[in-house]
């Protein structure tokens, strides 16, 4: 099912209306191995309206464009394709032929926006030229220019065909703000978006621990406070990296869940004066609330339904204290569920409330109050690890930090 988007909008010159977060595919196409799983991940952008897919013929040499066509397949008419010319094929008829290699590794009669990756031995004319008979065929709808600075832009206006550029991609984020003091303003004087690439500075914001600061009192990442800022800027598409920008949706996305989830149990156990817990199948990935009887042993009933983390996420267990391992493949058993007969069930962790909305140990009996010490559940897909912790006061808390020997927590 394809969900609505909610993103906002950037207007190009010819008053086409485009996201303004779209998906960068820079690394696709160069393994043959990792072509299912980034067809996959391109899909899943698609399903939540990422429709804007930015590409090169340089990308995994041509290979980034074979996988962005499988990954678009029929629903071609909802994406906004992005690719671009080497500058050593930009000339008059090497980007004609260039353009014609990619529309056929795109499996496609048009390419929506076609750009001069940068500015290369071929003078400047003759490739817009090359453009505008791309676009008189049809064979590219619009065009524009990449990696452009103030001096190659003005040489671009002063062209009788300059006017018809649609779109410049830099690098522009929170670190590189170079273009705002001049670039930016001279695109915005001739209506010509930005196109924002490296928008989280090759990850170095994510684990900026100033954005960190300004993202937890809103709920939110380091990189979607990051993300947020560029979808701010009038006139500005970014385009992280896919495998970032899925990845971060996704994993954050799974320990939100998770986070919710334990103060549901939290909740429960408090009001209706019952022991609850959180039960983690770290084998299968997903998660559900279940409450217990007064037995002793208990019996143990779930609570509505079971939520499964989202592929290439898994989880583990241990203390606040320790910081996970640098792999989370090997999943701990420091604290499993015990069944309705008190044994411990493999493959399983667990965070459980007495009737007062203390955390208890898993094997407490019924009528304990004694808290558990601090302890976490983590999530990870392997470069990036999430922390819900749940303190012997009852808090709950969110955190993030890189799969290192030495994790600096960030709260979120």
């Amino acid at each position: 099912m394809t969900r609505p988007s909610t993103l906002p909008t950037v207007t190009l010159p010819d008053h086409t209306r485009v996201p303004a977060l779209g998906l960068g595919t820079w690394t696709m196409g160069e393994q043959r191995a990792k072509a299912g799983r980034e067809v996959a991940a391109l899909r899943a952008g698609i399903e939540l309206g990422l429709t804007l897919i930015d590409t090169a013929e340089m990308y995994g040499d041509g290979g980034a464009e074979r996988v962005v066509a499988q990954a678009v397949g029929t629903q071609r008419d909802r994406v906004f394709i992005v690719s671009k010319v080497y500058p050593h094929n930009a000339s008059a008829k090497g980007t004609i032929a260039a353009c014609e290699r990619s529309l056929a590794r795109l499996h496609t009669d048009r390419i929506d926006l076609y750009l001069l990756h940068w500015r290369g031995r071929h003078p400047l004319a003759e490739t817009v030229g090359a453009f505008e008979r791309l676009r008189g065929d049809g064979k590219i709808l619009r065009w524009g220019v990449s990696n452009f600075d103030v001096a190659d832009m003005q040489e671009l206006f002063a062209l009788r065909e300059g006017a018809h550029c649609a779109a410049n991609q830099v690098m522009y984020n929170l670190i590189e703000r170079g273009i705002e003091f001049g670039l930016r303003p001279l695109c915005q004087q001739h209506g010509v978006p930005i196109m924002a690439y490296s928008p989280l500075h090759q990850n170095a914001l994510v684990t900026n621990r100033k954005l960190a600061t300004l993202a937890a009192p809103l709920g939110v990442t380091p990189a979607q406070l990051a993300l947020a800022w560029l979808l701010a800027q009038r006139g500005t598409i970014a385009i992280p990296q896919l495998s970032n920008s899925i990845r971060y949706f996704r994993l954050s996305g799974d320990a939100r869940s998770v986070s919710n989830a334990v103060a549901l149990a939290k909740m429960r156990a408090a009001s209706k004066f019952v022991k609850t817990r959180l039960y983690v199948s770290t084998v299968s990935g997903w998660h559900r609330v279940e409450t217990a009887d007064t037995a002793n042993p208990p019996n143990w009933t779930t609570e509505g339904g079971v939520t499964y983390t989202t592929t290439n996420t898994t989880f583990s267990w241990g203390s606040v204290l320790t910081p996970p391992p640098s792999t989370q493949a090997t999943i701990g058993h420091a604290a499993p569920c015990k069944n309705n007969a008190g044994a411990d069930i493999a493959g399983t962790a667990c965070i459980v409330f007495n009737s007062r909305g203390v955390p208890i140990a898993p094997d407490a009996p019924g009528t304990t109050y004694s808290p558990t010490s601090n302890s976490a559940i983590y999530l990870t897909d392997g470069s990036d690890v999430y922390a819900v912790t749940v303190a012997a006061t009852g808090m709950i808390k969110l955190w993030q930090t890189l799969p290192t020997s030495t994790p600096q927590w960030n709260r979120q």
